[in-house]
């Protein structure tokens, strides 16, 4: 039998556990609703980015098909002009959830990285789309006057 004095400090334990246990459940209820939230937000913004992702994806060395082309978020981690995510580890491919992005790397680094990317690629494509322009009238004129020239 317990003598009250230590009936008390096995009562302040308890006390203490069922505390820290429902401070435990709080933060991961909270957290759980950070990720939905952060989750809901990278599909948003991976939609709204897929259009450009052929724009400002770069070769990545070693790689062919469909995978060959990426930006780099972190260390690894890229996303494909498709807008899927995967890592490159080892000359290994493994295909990413925006989860498994998201332990990596936060939100606001991957819209960083977005951001830069499209802003380094902004005016480029009109120089260069005025240079294609140019040389496809040159070659037209060449196959024109071909043509008429009696060449097939």
């Amino acid at each position: 039998m317990l003598s009250n004095e230590q009936a008390l400090v096995v009562q302040m334990v308890g006390y203490e556990a069922r505390n820290l246990a429902n401070e435990t459940g709080d933060y991961v209820d909270a957290k759980r609703g950070k990720d939905a939230a952060e989750n809901e937000i990278m599909a948003a913004i991976v939609e709204a980015v897929r259009p450009a992702l052929p724009s400002i994806s770069s070769r990545i060395a070693g790689m062919s098909g469909p995978l060959k082309r990426g930006v780099n978020l972190c260390s690894t981690f890229y996303i494909g002009e498709q807008g899927d995510f995967f890592s490159l580890e080892g000359g290994k491919v493994r295909c990413l959830t925006i989860e498994d992005v998201l332990e990596e790397t936060s939100l606001p680094a991957v819209l960083a990285v977005f951001f830069a990317a499209m802003r380094a690629q902004a005016g480029r494509l009109s120089e260069k789309t005025i240079e294609i322009r140019r040389e496809a009238n040159i070659l037209d004129g060449i196959a024109t006057a071909l043509r008429v020239g009696g060449v097939r």
